[in-house]
Formats: structure tokens, sequence, C-alpha cells
């Protein structure tokens, strides 16, 4: 169904990726701790996203690098683009977490992620802005922590505290991903205040107010991904037996009706390291289409 339309060379291992909300925007953190910027092509005019322009002798299938830069001693762990697109924030294994203005890079705030003892640093695996107030950090102390984004309208304060506003622990290992669910059909802002967390041998449900409100049960393996498909009624779990598990969500029972499927192609052995929902325009007679990356690097 696809293939691949370009080769990008990077000066290190790839560590964490992700695109921006609204621009042609692609934010790369490297194994060395850089964090680049990429500038993907355009489309021309009288072009669609269902038949983009990739290659075009007058230079339109470039991508060019907006900025780079040595973000964090060691490596960079996780990225996420603000709501808005407007602030990027990246996560270090230095124990700090920075956010930059998207544009030109430039860094307007940091905060340190705390450890379980007073005066320590853990080492921060995820990183995303749930709302445009909202920031979450996820840690391998298996931390969640929920920071303040409620800035006075100053880029130089967007974190309103060093320190989180909330913190719980809703896996007793580390945060493997973390995906938003649906937003409420009384949300305002147009974002949702739950998420779907995988992590240790558990996936679980968590509300901004509430904490945990679902948990499955303990599922003999480690859980490495999950994404929410289907406007959020059905979500999906992968791990190191390369097989995904699927729930029908209920909002008020949680986790229903466990199914398990083998990925297909997927080689017997092999984990499942990350997951994503296909976009909607490209279709299958079958429904909605999940991608898989695979132990192995297919």
């Amino acid at each position: 169904m696809f293939d691949s339309i370009c080769t990008f060379p990077l000066s290190s291992d790839l560590f964490a990726q992700s695109i921006h909300p609204n621009s042609p925007y692609l934010a790369l953190g490297l194994a060395t701790g850089h964090v680049q910027l990429q500038r993907l092509p355009p489309l021309l005019p009288g072009s669609s996203e269902s038949s983009p322009p990739y290659t075009h002798s007058n230079g339109y299938g470039t991508i060019e690098t907006a900025w780079r830069t040595r973000r964090h001693h060691g490596s960079c762990r996780s990225l996420a683009f603000s709501t808005d697109g407007d602030l990027l924030f990246s996560a270090g294994s230095d124990g700090i977490v920075k956010c930059a203005v998207t544009e030109t890079g430039r860094v307007v705030a940091k905060v340190v992620a705390p450890g379980l003892k007073a005066q320590t640093t853990d080492t921060p695996c995820l990183v995303h802005a749930l709302t445009a107030q909202t920031f979450l950090l996820a840690t391998d102390s298996s931390a969640l922590h929920i920071y303040d984004l409620r800035s006075g309208g100053s880029s130089s304060d967007i974190f309103s505290s060093p320190k989180p506003h909330k913190t719980f622990h809703p896996h007793d290992d580390y945060i493997s991903s973390l995906q938003p669910l649906a937003p409420s059909e009384t949300s305002t802002s147009g974002f949702s205040r739950s998420w779907l967390s995988t992590g240790g041998s558990t996936a679980v449900i968590s509300d901004l107010r509430k904490g945990v409100v679902a948990e499955t049960e303990d599922l003999g393996e480690e859980l490495l991904c999950g994404i929410v498909v289907q406007d959020g009624s059905w979500v999906m779990v992968g791990g190191e037996r390369g097989v995904l598990r699927s729930w029908r969500m209920d909002k008020a029972k949680g986790f229903e009706g466990d199914e398990d499927m083998r990925a297909q192609g997927v080689q017997k052995g092999e984990s499942l390291d990350v997951a994503c929902m296909v976009p909607g325009q490209i279709s299958s007679p079958k429904g909605e289409i999940v991608a898989v990356g695979v132990g192995d690097g297919t």
C-alpha cells in the first residue's frame, strides 16, 4: 500500500519525532541531544492531500532544515508541540524539559523533572501538551506530572510554576505511551481531559481531575504502545509479543471485551514498538487502518 518516497539522512540515531498540528513541520530529536525542525514540501496549487507533489524540478520537493541545535546533554527522549503549534517541548536524558519557540528554536522556559526524593532529578520519557493549559510529563520512575501552562500572557513564564500541579503513578514501571481520548460532548475547548497510557504490563485510562479511572488486568507482557480508534470507542495496545489487544471503551465501566489479534506481517517473537492511525483519507473497505512499527525495523 505504501512506498518510501524519501530517505532523509541524520547525524545520529533518531529517538523522538513530532508532527506540527497545523503547518508542514517535522521536529526530530536525536541520540546526541540535538533537536532540529524540518520544513516539509508544501502543497502546490492544484494538488491535494490525497495526491501531493513529492518531487519537482523547481525545488518544491526539498526537505529543508529550519533550525538545529544541541538542546540536551545526553539524548533527546521525547518531543511535543503545543496545541496551537507555536511552542515545541523537548525532554532529555539530562532530566530537563525545555520549551522553545517553534519558528526560531529559541528556548523560553524550562523545568527539571522532579525525582522521588527531595532535591533529586528523574529521567523524562514522554511529554504531551494535553490542552492549551495542561502539560503532561511522564518519567522512568512511573510518575506522571501535570503542569499548569497558564502563563499570564508571557512566553517566558509558560510554566506557571517549576513544580507540577499534580503527580500520580498510573503504572508500576516507566510510561511507554500516552494518547488522548476523544473530547467529551460537553467539551468547550475541543480538547480531551482524559488519556490512555501504557506502562509495565497494564493499560490505564486517566482523567485530569480524577486520576486513574480504569485499568486493565496484568497482561503478562511489557506493553510498548497504545492508540485510540473510532473516535474513542475502542483502544488498542501492542507489546513485546507482537500482539495487538483491543477493548471497547465504556465511559462508566472503562475497558470491555478484550480481543487479541496478530498484526499482519509481523513475525512471531517480534515486538510492536509504536502504533498510529493512518490518516482518514487513506481508506480501506475493511475500515480504519492502524500502522505499527516492529522491533526488527519494519
